[in-house]
């Protein structure tokens, strides 16, 4: 099992057609700051985000965001969104972390979130 998970690619992506509602989701690894003083890296906490396209309005309701997500292994994978649109909604999601999560815990500069996975919801 271990020697698969290592195998894995560090970041992935994908799309489902929206049966609930569109967005675009995020998996984002949070710094961390350990006892000694120092930040995670690669061994923070794991939280998802859901943003609207067109509110931006995001949503870290996990139960939601997994009612949203949730499709089987043969549903097909539908991606629209260019790569300057996901560049524009990564760039939002990440102003929406570093407001919302760095700075409540004073994370110095250079300590960054890291996006490991995202799927679009048409």
């Amino acid at each position: 099992y271990e020697d698969s998970v290592n195998q894995l690619p560090k970041k992935m992506h994908s799309g489902k057609h929206a049966s609930i509602r569109r967005g675009i989701f995020f998996c984002y690894e949070l710094p961390i700051k350990r006892a000694d003083g120092s930040w995670s890296e690669g061994d923070g906490q794991y939280k998802w985000y859901l943003m609207d396209p067109e509110t931006d309005a995001v949503t870290e309701q996990t139960y939601e965001i997994w009612k949203s997500i949730e499709c089987s292994v043969d549903e097909p994978r539908i991606i629209t969104l260019g790569e300057e649109e996901f560049a524009t909604a990564k760039k939002k999601i990440e102003a929406y972390l570093k407001k919302n999560y760095l700075r409540r815990v004073q994370a110095p500069i250079g300590v960054r979130p890291r996006l490991v996975t995202w799927m679009q919801l048409n």
